[in-house]
């Protein structure tokens, strides 16, 4: 897709020099989908397929279009406000990456991922240097999160735990071909 949001909330960080409070884009990718359909910082976001989202905090809207495109409803139909002008942009929504992103509170210099989120510790933002090197953390887990390490370990503990519990030979105990009533 190629496009962030954030919330203007009024009083709380002042409308947009347009008096636009809510969903507006505050960053747009030049060689993704939203630039090749027009999209602009500080677009109003009205409707997300039909779905009027005017009201919705910039988190909701994004997710709602991420559940969109992972259920492969295409394309997206994005009604959108620049000042008095509104319009509906149609586009073919990329499924990226399907990752949260979070920031967890510990001095621990560390990255982690669950299969589902990916956070880096305060402690580790607190001692890079570069850009760069936040990069190579986020790409370290996201590879732990696209090749389902999460779910491999979770397997192999239960596993290990069955072997401790003396089931190593389960099979013998199963009528034939595994099955239980």
């Amino acid at each position: 897709m190629g496009f962030s949001l954030r919330t203007i909330r009024e009083g709380g960080g002042g409308a947009t020099s347009q008096g636009v409070t809510g969903p507006i884009v505050s960053y747009v990718h030049p060689r993704l989908p939203a630039a090749q359909t027009g999209f602009v910082l500080g677009d109003h976001i009205i409707e997300v397929n039909t779905t009027h989202v005017e009201a919705n905090d910039a988190h909701a809207i994004m997710q709602l279009v991420f559940r969109l495109t992972a259920a492969r409803i295409q394309p997206l139909q994005l009604e959108v406000q620049r000042g008095a002008a509104r319009r509906t942009v149609t586009m073919q929504a990329l499924p990226v990456c399907k990752f949260s992103l979070r920031l967890v509170g510990s001095n621990v210099i560390n990255g982690v991922s669950n299969g589902r989120v990916i956070g880096v510790t305060t402690g580790a933002m607190q001692t890079f240097l570069r850009d760069d090197e936040l990069a190579w953390i986020l790409a370290h887990e996201v590879a732990h999160n696209i090749l389902n390490h999460a779910c491999m370990v979770l397997r192999c503990s239960l596993l290990r735990s069955y072997e401790e519990l003396g089931w190593r030979d389960l099979d013998k105990h199963l009528p034939p071909g595994g099955q239980t009533s």
